[in-house]
């Protein structure tokens, strides 16, 4: 009957072989390493949303109401991705006519007391958007003529999201008595449209 010996390898052999491989780390100083084994801190800050863009985003208007000449629009951001996303800032504003004559609209963005969004509470420069979740922002403009200046009909509006990529078209028909409009920044949610 065959009998199977192992023989033990000898200190010298041992001592050679790992005098050759002391330039390479075993696993036992990896798993003491407590560079490998450190766990993230706690308070490390989460990745920031990038910049919404248009693609990731829809618009409509949410109502338009007003009296003595000041009409007040409130235009739903939709955030149709995955993903958050962050807006800073304001939304740039283009009119069009029934014809497609655009209408550059001169923004007013008025901060503070004095502000015509003041009824709205304050508005934050920065916003993020949840996945599938809606924010707002609000324009207001004149529909009443001053002195012989005239009023033009506007069709549709173009909102050119913060990040300066691409555009949203929506339908707008309004008239328009001044192209110098106020525009606020994009509040999240839509409770504060209702004060």
């Amino acid at each position: 009957m065959a009998v199977l010996v192992l023989a033990a390898p000898s200190c010298a052999a041992t001592q050679h072989a790992s005098s050759s491989r002391s330039s390479v780390p075993s696993l036992r100083q990896h798993a003491a390493s407590p560079s490998i084994l450190a766990l993230p801190s706690a308070s490390a800050a989460p990745p920031q949303a990038s910049l919404c863009t248009s693609q990731e985003l829809s618009a409509a208007v949410l109502s338009k109401n007003g009296a003595a000449g000041t009409i007040y629009a409130a235009i739903r951001l939709a955030n149709t991705s995955s993903a958050s996303c962050t807006i800073s800032g304001y939304p740039e504003l283009t009119g069009f006519t029934e014809t497609g004559s655009p209408v550059q609209l001169q923004a007013n963005d008025a901060d503070g007391p004095q502000s015509p969004f003041a009824i709205y509470g304050s508005f934050p420069l920065i916003t993020i958007l949840p996945p599938h979740s809606d924010g707002a922002f609000v324009i207001v403009y004149t529909d009443t003529p001053d002195g012989s200046a005239g009023c033009m009909q506007l069709a549709r509006l173009a909102v050119a999201p913060p990040s300066g990529s691409g555009t949203l078209s929506l339908p707008f028909p309004a008239t328009l008595c001044s192209t110098t409009i106020s525009v606020s920044p994009v509040k999240a949610g839509l409770t504060f449209l209702s004060p």
